[in-house]
């Protein structure tokens, strides 16, 4: 299966991300989502969402690195992708 996951921007707006690190949050937030659909633990159809927000709060208290920040927002906007269960 090929999933293509194209963010064509991140907003990051209060979370101290520099900007060098902020195309490595964007690849992992890429990355999770790809991984959640290929796994079939986000079964959705072939199509563009054209704005999305996270629907649940992100935990940051343990200052994350962009990797595993990605992962977080990606796992806190799943419940708002049209079609995730």
């Amino acid at each position: 299966m090929t999933v293509h996951v194209h963010i064509e921007r991140l907003v990051l707006d209060g979370l101290g991300v520099e900007a060098a690190s902020g195309a490595r949050v964007r690849d992992a937030v890429s990355a999770e989502i790809a991984r959640l659909v290929v796994a079939g633990e986000l079964p959705v159809t072939a199509r563009a969402v054209p704005h999305l927000r996270a629907a649940h709060p992100v935990d940051l208290t343990d200052r994350p690195g962009p990797e595993a920040l990605g992962a977080r927002i990606a796992s806190a906007a799943v419940p708002a992708i049209p079609g995730a269960t």
